[in-house]
């Protein structure tokens, strides 16, 4: 089912997914960026959990139809294991 494959993409992907969101969410949010902490009614943050998990979903499943892993999974690993790993899928 394709909501199954977006999901798994999303899985596949979740320590970028994590990492992208903590951007997006504290550039939208804290000083450095547009400061809306305390500025929208807490009615209004749903919206941005929802908007956040549209976009995990919309851009993990091309992504990893492309890609073996995604860019900090590839950045960990090839950390790990001290050398760099192959990132992109054989076709």
């Amino acid at each position: 089912p394709p909501r199954a494959a977006r999901l798994a993409a999303a899985g596949r992907l979740t320590l970028s997914n994590y990492l992208a969101t903590s951007l997006v969410m504290t550039a939208l949010f804290y000083g450095w960026g547009l400061g809306l902490f305390a500025k929208l009614p807490p009615a209004a943050l749903p919206l941005f959990v929802l908007a956040g998990w549209a976009a995990m979903l919309v851009w993990s499943k091309p992504y990893a139809d492309r890609f073996a892993l995604g860019p900090a999974e590839w950045l960990w690993r090839s950390l790990i294991n001290g050398r760099s790993q192959k990132i992109r899928k054989s076709d």
